[in-house]
């Protein structure tokens, strides 16, 4: 009678961390403008997130998040700035590492919340200040890449789940059958 009392507690202690919190990421800022310090400034501001570092450099991003010292990195792209300010759509870039799938995404997400926030602000705060009503907002892309073999087949992963699997239903059906 105590193991299924023990077994619920083992389970629910998993779920006991709750959210993950403090993901370190990277910021790659290509455009050192306004607009990427406010984003920069949202982002360590998220519950979310930890940025780590910041730089202009991709390569040592992309070796970061190759170590596991990131989970995630956003590239802001020269021109930003300029490209809200004529209305233009710009694109921005967040990585992560295809081995920590599902902490990425979560750190995709929380990069995406800022960045929406961010340019929702920032398109709110021209429009109030343009002497020519704003016909058309640009609110920028964030595209996501996968990184480091994205293809990868989730087979060894899976094995290690089903053996177990299967040895517990070898055993319960052993103690059906033992009844």
């Amino acid at each position: 009678t105590l193991f299924p009392l023990a077994a619920i507690a083992v389970i629910a202690s998993a779920f006991v961390g709750g959210v993950a919190r403090q993901l370190p990421v990277a910021v790659i800022d290509q455009d050192g403008g306004a607009f990427a310090l406010e984003l920069r400034t949202a982002l360590a501001a998220s519950p979310a997130l930890r940025v780590v570092g910041t730089t202009v450099d991709t390569g040592e991003v992309l070796q970061a998040l190759r170590r596991g010292e990131v989970v995630a990195a956003l590239q802001i792209p020269p021109g930003v700035g300029q490209g809200l300010a004529r209305a233009q759509t710009p694109v921005l870039t967040v990585y992560y590492n295809a081995s920590f799938l599902s902490v990425g995404k979560l750190a995709e997400g929380a990069i995406e919340s800022a960045v929406t926030a961010t340019a929702a602000k920032s398109l709110l705060t021209r429009q109030l200040n343009a002497v020519v009503p704003v016909a058309r907002r640009a609110v920028p892309t964030v595209q996501t890449s996968v990184l480091f073999n994205p293809q990868a087949s989730f087979e060894g992963f899976l094995e290690a789940m089903i053996h177990p699997a299967v040895l517990h239903l070898v055993v319960a059906c052993a103690t059906v059958m033992a009844l």
